[in-house]
């Protein structure tokens, strides 16, 4: 349990009150009275690990008996509830709150994880519609992560303004001990997200039934919580459009603006090549298969293609802007780096970087890299067609020796 810093105890005229300074006057927020009783708890509150450890310290301190503990224990957290309204307490941890009646929960499963949605409305929810795993086993399948949305006008977990380790106009963060803090400054109606550092619960706070336009901006905040969830379970997500060739899928990957949909769209037309996903690849090693594969996610960006379906991946092509058509490959040092950087899961921290760098590296080491730089014309498509054909070929030509 912690204690805001923004209050203090202070004695007026022998009155014991908690007193706001600093953002919490800017906020408006007011004194609090205490009586005795009061003053015990908040002195206690640092020191006690969660509610049951300050109701315990609480009954010891007053020689409550075991047969009474019943009769003050609604005292007790009713005093705990006024603390937390007040915006005076909280959770690193997030796990010794009182807790609110549970809100409607959803359950998808998406590249294996089942990620449970609570207190999603419905225009939400048909975002992630295909991958929902039906009611019947929503209590029995074991959520990988809880993603909660709450009301920014009810009380959240207190912390301290902890480290400050990411700051750009799109994603402020920082860092406690226990949690991420997140804060989205072009999406003005999401207040705050706290995100675990396991990555099995996040809580997203935003004016529910405010009517204002949530479901966009909250779909794109679900993606960076699952994303770092993925990560957790060696799953990270290339920033690409992706065919179906040969039973395979087929990564390009580019800068927006360089033509990686233009490229796809030429294998469609050229080769009636299905695209699998028009902007995200989620990745991962199959050891069932002893193999790496593409898991369909609901995030596509803007192109509206995606599938539920998982295939093994072929390869990977970095695409490049140039007036002809040319496909090489290079050195595997350039081949993970390139990789490395067009990989979009989070890596706010030098562990979380390592570890995709590590992914990177297995990765590249065992899939096919190609670099094409090309234009947009329909030869564009032939070059790739036959650098990718000409793996197959060496491959007959290995197997007939």
């Amino acid at each position: 349990m912690i204690c805001s810093q923004d209050y203090i105890l202070k004695y007026v005229n022998g009155i014991p009150y908690l007193l706001p300074y600093g953002q919490m006057v800017a906020d408006m927020r007011r004194a609090l009275k205490l009586n005795e009783t009061g003053v015990f708890l908040w002195n206690e509150l640092s020191d006690a690990r969660d509610i049951e450890d300050l109701f315990d310290r609480f009954c010891l301190h007053y020689e409550v008996e075991n047969d009474e503990r019943c009769l003050v224990k609604d005292d007790f957290h009713s005093f705990i509830d006024t603390l937390a309204a007040a915006g005076l307490i909280g959770s690193e941890n997030m796990t010794d709150m009182v807790q609110a009646e549970p809100a409607k929960a959803h359950m998808v499963n998406i590249a294996g994880l089942n990620i449970m949605l609570e207190g999603i409305n419905d225009a939400l929810f048909d975002k992630f519609a295909s991958f929902s795993v039906a009611d019947t086993k929503l209590h029995k399948a074991k959520a990988d992560m809880l993603i909660s949305l709450c009301d920014s006008s009810m009380p959240r977990p207190y912390t301290s303004k902890g480290e400050l380790i990411i700051l750009n106009k799109e994603l402020i963060i920082s860092s406690t001990r226990d949690n991420y803090h997140m804060f989205f400054p072009g999406k003005p109606f999401i207040d705050e997200v706290i995100l675990t550092k396991d990555g099995k619960k996040a809580d997203i706070y935003c004016p529910l039934n405010s009517g204002f336009p949530l479901e966009e901006d909250l779909f794109h905040i679900i993606r960076h919580l699952f994303l770092y969830a993925a990560s957790m379970k060696g799953l990270y997500a290339c920033h690409s459009s992706s065919i179906l060739y040969r039973e395979k899928a087929w990564l390009f990957s580019a800068p927006s603006g360089t033509g990686k949909s233009t490229h796809t769209n030429l294998w469609k037309d050229i080769y009636n090549t299905p695209v699998i996903n028009g902007d995200l690849n989620l990745i991962g090693y199959d050891n069932s298969s002893d193999s790496y594969m593409i898991y369909g996610t609901p995030w596509c960006g803007t192109s509206g293609i995606y599938t539920k379906n998982n295939y093994p991946l072929g390869g990977i092509t970095i695409l490049s802007k140039a007036d002809g058509d040319i496909c090489t490959t290079a050195s595997p040092d350039k081949r993970t780096l390139s990789v490395s950087r067009r990989l979009i899961n989070p890596v706010w921290t030098k562990e979380l970087y390592l570890k995709e760098l590590d992914f990177a590296t297995g990765l590249t080491e065992t899939i096919p890299v190609f670099y094409l730089e090309c234009t947009k014309n329909s030869n564009a498509a032939r070059v790739m067609k036959a650098a990718i054909d000409s793996l197959f070929q060496d491959t007959v030509k290995y197997m007939n020796i």
